[in-house]
């Protein structure tokens, strides 16, 4: 039987220094696991739920082997529920959360028993329907950069409105910058009308995962997470830091730097032109169908 194992420690034999031996945690798939622990409606307390073909979850089961024994060395993607750690992640890829693990050190995982699976991290708000869990191939989330906290879409209750109807209406709401930008304050003639309408456009997208609600029709469900990317983009295009010109190519240039430099794996052009792609679709869709609600942990916050 063959698993996937995290390396733990790296020794050379003491009496053979030709021969050196690894010591492993094990990390299961889905398939690894009893269904108790599979599904939401099986989750109870601090446990969570796990999905997906390619998702691994750690354990404290821990295995020694030697390094011949090894059949091959893959490359795993390390999440977590932040904005700045949940990268690009194809579909055939492996990807781990970094913030549970199952409390199990049974070498074969595989048990009619639910094996508890310890959540270090909270998602969503007190009243989350889903007991604060979060399946990234099922569910959408949307975040608040104020508040630095993730949520599940249909937690937020009734929309406050549109991106389109707040920007255009005199609703008495203090909006904030995002919403509200008119497009870059510069030299008329670093400025194109087409860029300065996607910037716009760009700058009011929803920070959010999953994308799985009809949002984005055609969209992948997990494959792409845009929020490191559009929460920088936002900043810097509010504070007025333009390292760049409003017209082709120093737009396009800009983006694909930026999608390169926290999104995307280092010399990744494959996945780079799928995020450009995805971007473009994202940046496409209406303002009159982008949904504004307000922050659960702060009605001054919108998101």
């Amino acid at each position: 039987m063959s698993w996937i194992g995290e390396v733990d420690e790296i020794k050379q034999d003491a009496e053979d220094h030709d021969v050196y031996y690894v010591v492993l945690r094990v990390l299961y798939t889905a398939r690894d696991l009893s269904l108790g622990v599979q599904y939401t409606e099986h989750a109870a307390g601090d446990a969570a739920a796990l999905t997906g073909k390619k998702q691994l979850i750690r354990s404290n089961a821990m295995v020694r082997c030697y390094s011949t024994d090894i059949l091959e060395v893959i490359h795993v993607a390390r999440m977590t529920l932040d904005a700045a750690n949940f990268p690009f992640v194809d579909p055939t890829q492996f990807w781990l959360r970094e913030d549970i693990a199952v409390n199990t050190a049974n070498e074969k995982p595989l048990s009619d028993e639910p094996v508890a699976i310890q959540v270090s991290r909270r998602f969503c708000h007190g009243d989350c329907a889903k007991q604060g869990l979060y399946l990234p191939e099922r569910e959408t989330a949307r975040f608040c950069p104020e508040c630095a906290h993730w949520f599940h879409s249909e937690c937020l209750g009734t929309p406050l409105g549109t991106v389109q109807g707040l920007r255009s209406g005199d609703n008495g709401f203090k909006l904030p910058s995002w919403i509200t930008w008119p497009g870059p304050q510069c030299n008329p003639a670093l400025v194109d009308h087409t860029t300065v309408g996607e910037a716009v456009s760009m700058i009011t997208l929803p920070i959010e995962r999953g994308n799985n609600d009809g949002t984005l029709p055609g969209s992948p469900q997990w494959a792409v997470s845009l929020e490191s990317f559009l929460i920088s983009l936002r900043n810097d295009l509010v504070a007025g830091r333009y390292a760049f010109s409003f017209a082709e190519p120093s737009w396009s240039n800009h983006l694909e730097d930026r999608l390169a430099g926290c999104v995307v794996p280092p010399g990744d052009d494959d996945t780079l032109t799928a995020a450009m792609s995805y971007l473009n679709v994202a940046t496409n869709n209406p303002l009159s169908e982008r949904k504004v609600y307000l922050c659960p942990f702060d009605d001054t916050h919108y998101i």
